[in-house]
């Protein structure tokens, strides 16, 4: 089940970001994204919290800011799942998908590249001493999958 996060997963979703991503935005900055109305945060939870999804919605454009699933539950198609949520909630809408990915991240360019996210630039050491690439699912692309 797809659900909005809430004050109490901050401590999973954290550990989540430093199990997945090797970093968090840490507690505080998730609690003030999730009481954010532009910020949504949404947890794929079946018992456990097994991963998650960021995204900013300004209106004209959803910009992702992380996906992350936990290591013992990857390849069990949560990641497409929370990705096709976030592509249902905004159906009816003319809207982009942003994010950027590290380039080293092969696993998670391939998930975004099944649903048309195509590579529009790189940005040099945007993590640090890592690139980034930035992707875009232009308006009204259908998925592949």
């Amino acid at each position: 089940m797809i659900r909005k996060a809430s004050i109490a997963d901050l401590d999973i979703i954290t550990d989540l970001e430093l199990k997945t991503l090797g970093e968090t935005l840490g507690s505080q900055m998730l609690k003030s994204m999730i009481e954010n109305p532009l910020i949504n945060i949404y947890v794929y939870d079946e018992d456990i919290i097994k991963g998650y999804i960021s995204f900013l919605f300004d209106g004209q454009a959803v910009e992702i800011y992380n996906l992350a699933v936990y290591e013992e539950f990857q390849g069990r198609k949560i990641g497409t799942k929370l990705i096709e949520f976030i592509i249902e909630l905004f159906n009816n809408q003319n809207i982009n998908y942003l994010l950027e990915v590290r380039c080293s991240n092969q696993k998670a360019i391939s998930l975004y590249k099944k649903f048309n996210f195509k590579e529009i630039r790189v940005r040099k050491n945007y993590y640090g001493n890592e690139d980034a690439l930035v992707l875009m699912r232009s308006k009204g692309e259908n998925n592949e999958k």
